[in-house]
């Protein structure tokens, strides 16, 4: 049975820069770029919807994420409609290592490439003004993507969910630090190689508990972080880390030696909300 972590302050440590730019995405058509990370390897699909409307009403290329979130410049918005999550407690889950190296390519360990759980045996949805989001896959970033007031943390989890009305995407970021447990450190056990032909299957992984007990966020519109980097989405960064044992980040850490984690994109004039969040 997984305890309850100790409430865990907003403490980081400095960025890990990576040593060159991501890969281009060139000669790759969007959705095939996409499709490994984003549920093209599900059995399921992202509607052709969430790329034309990324592209259509965010095609200035001056939405992209992560970004560096400035607290003192957040527009607190208690009024809004909060982040609602509805995570089962146990669902089955297959654990796959996402290569951006090609069909052939095991050699080269790509700055944008992670591991993912993805086929998961219960639904699991986010809902938002009325809307709802199904949780596609669940992948890691070693250091943090997004900054807090220019500080990096140990690790941050992406959880993207899809709109069944138009395929348009929501991501929700949890910072990782060590001081913990959490179902995290029992997903990250046992990590997939590169090019491993089968998934790592799970079972009974608690969704819900991944989370932190507040799900108060900051809200903005961006882009995905990978290649082709499409823009209209809605991201949620937990404002409360998630505690998990050091010895997960450093196994992570052996694998992606060099980080896996794009850095912090300019705001170009962009709002940061604080919203609520609450469990359903």
């Amino acid at each position: 049975m997984t305890r309850t972590p100790r409430t865990t302050p907003l403490t980081a440590q400095t960025p890990h820069d990576r040593r060159s730019l991501l890969r281009s995405a060139a000669g790759l058509g969007a959705c095939a770029a996409l499709a490994p990370l984003l549920g093209g390897s599900l059995g399921g699909s992202l509607g052709t919807a969430a790329w034309a409307a990324g592209d259509d009403e965010d095609g200035d290329g001056r939405r992209q994420s992560p970004i560096d979130i400035r607290t003192d410049r957040v527009v607190l918005a208690p009024s809004a409609a909060p982040l609602v999550v509805d995570y089962p407690d146990a669902v089955d889950l297959g654990l796959v290592y996402v290569n951006k190296d090609g069909e052939d390519g095991c050699e080269e360990r790509a700055e944008d490439e992670t591991v993912q759980a993805q086929d998961f045996s219960e639904r699991a949805v986010v809902r938002r003004d009325g809307e709802t989001w199904r949780l596609l896959q669940t992948h890691f970033h070693i250091t943090s993507e997004h900054r807090v007031d220019g500080r990096a943390f140990p690790m941050e989890q992406h959880f993207v969910h899809e709109r069944a009305s138009d395929g348009a995407l929501l991501v929700v970021g949890v910072f990782l630090v060590p001081g913990g447990h959490g179902p995290q450190d029992r997903l990250l056990a046992d990590l997939p190689e590169e090019c491993d032909d089968d998934p790592i299957r799970l079972r009974g992984i608690n969704l819900s508990r991944m989370l932190p007990s507040s799900l108060s966020s900051w809200t903005y519109r961006g882009s995905l972080t990978t290649a082709p980097y499409t823009q209209g989405v809605t991201w949620h960064v937990m404002r409360q880390p998630r505690a998990i044992e050091a010895g997960t980040i450093r196994r992570f850490r052996r694998l992606f030696e060099e980080g896996d984690s794009r850095g912090p994109q300019p705001l170009y004039g962009r709002s940061v909300r604080q919203v609520r969040g609450r469990r359903a």
